[in-house]
């Protein structure tokens, strides 16, 4: 009988814990997170446009809804498209796209729901209210100056004390600065210094010692001339070189997003081995880069120039399992278009332009519009681009 009382009100507790009162700082400590974490990032007021016009930072946001109509339906969690979504009940309606959420996450949701969804007050700005202060930054066409945005030109030489030094224009650049910190420029390196200074910046490695003694027996004017000529003319300079070129590029034969679904890319080589080719043929940066980001698009071009395309072709693909709602797919798909855009602006134009998915900058030349226009094209290019190095060129056989 006691053992039966005991239980009783552990079983009563446990149910007052269950029903405490689902408030403000119910939301603040479990909803918003979650909501800032896994969905703000499509679906927030402040984004130009949010996904399916749905927008959850806000409760009129989430009473109206998107293109599906309301999100929530207060005290009703049964039709509220957000926990069906957050549940995925409807093999239509999965959120967020990058996995479902625990159970008890999902039950926080439905308790908010049930409870009327109460939120922290968020009142928007009366008209009546003092304007804010102006933002603060660089005007506009101060902006048009930044160094970045500049055309390459020839600079005048500094003028320096030590001429004596200068064997090359870049020389007197370097003695400015020396001479400006009161330093003195290095001694002159001797032969054997030389020799191993040429062979690891061209070919990554040492010289071996009869080749070290062989350049310091050699008395000609263009000794050091000769031998870079030689270096740069190895194939190995082309190796050396290429994993510079591969880090800018994000190469690898793996496909980096966590997904069994999403198997490593067999013929990756392929476009390792043309940036080898191309850096020892010495193909002009220009056409090194048209080249990599069209060479499909190019009349005239062999076969094996295809191989270019890895720089877009090997990129992450996300797996879109068919029975996802279009819109989940939609999403996946811009994740994947979004990595080549980055890696595009961040390894071609020096920009970081990935922030131009959800908003502009203010001095950014990339723009939302002008992002979605890349996306447009890339997701004509990758259907044609990732296949060649997924299957054998050879036998067109996986």
């Amino acid at each position: 009988m006691i053992m039966t009382a005991h239980l009783l009100l552990l079983g009563l507790a446990s149910f007052m814990f269950s029903a405490q009162a689902v408030d403000e700082s119910f939301f603040e400590a479990k909803i918003r997170p979650v909501l800032m974490t896994k969905c703000y990032g499509c679906h927030s007021s402040k984004l130009s446009s949010p996904r399916s016009g749905l927008t959850l930072d806000t409760k009129a946001g989430l009473l109206k809804g998107g293109v599906r109509g309301p999100a929530i339906v207060p005290g009703n969690p049964a039709e509220s498209r957000l926990l069906k979504a957050l549940s995925y009940a409807d093999s239509e309606l999965q959120m967020p796209p990058s996995g479902k959420l625990a159970d008890s996450v999902i039950a926080d949701f439905e308790r908010w729901i049930a409870a009327g969804a109460p939120e922290s007050p968020m009142p928007a700005p009366a008209a009546s209210d003092p304007p804010s202060a102006p933002l603060i930054g660089m005007p506009i066409e101060e902006g048009r100056k930044w160094w970045a945005f500049q055309p390459v030109k020839e600079h005048a030489a500094p003028k320096i004390v030590n001429v004596q030094g200068i064997k090359k224009p870049i020389d007197a650049f370097v003695l400015s600065r020396l001479e400006e910190k009161k330093l003195d420029p290095s001694p002159t390196a001797d032969r054997r210094t030389l020799i191993q200074r040429a062979y690891i910046d061209l070919l990554g490695y040492k010289p071996t010692y009869e080749e070290v003694k062989a350049f310091e027996k050699d008395s000609s004017r263009t000794a050091y001339e000769d031998l870079v000529q030689r270096l740069l003319a190895s194939p190995h300079y082309g190796e050396r070189w290429a994993r510079h070129w591969m880090d800018v590029v994000r190469y690898g034969e793996d496909n980096p997003t966590t997904e069994a679904t999403n198997p490593p890319y067999p013929y990756a080589w392929r476009y390792r081995d043309w940036i080898i080719e191309a850096l020892n043929e010495d193909v002009p940066y220009n056409r090194f880069v048209t080249l990599q980001l069209a060479a499909d698009k190019l009349p005239g071009m062999k076969r094996e120039d295809l191989r270019a395309l890895g720089y877009l072709g090997t990129a992450p693909v996300y797996h879109k399992d068919q029975k996802l709602s279009a819109d989940v797919i939609a999403t996946l798909l811009s994740d994947d278009w979004d990595d080549r855009i980055d890696a595009l602006g961040r390894g071609i134009l020096g920009l970081s332009i990935a922030c131009a998915r959800c908003h502009d900058h203010k001095f950014d030349p990339i723009l939302t519009k002008d992002y979605y226009a890349l996306q447009g094209v890339f997701a004509s290019t990758m259907r044609a681009e990732r296949p060649r190095f997924e299957v054998d060129p050879e036998t067109e056989t996986r």
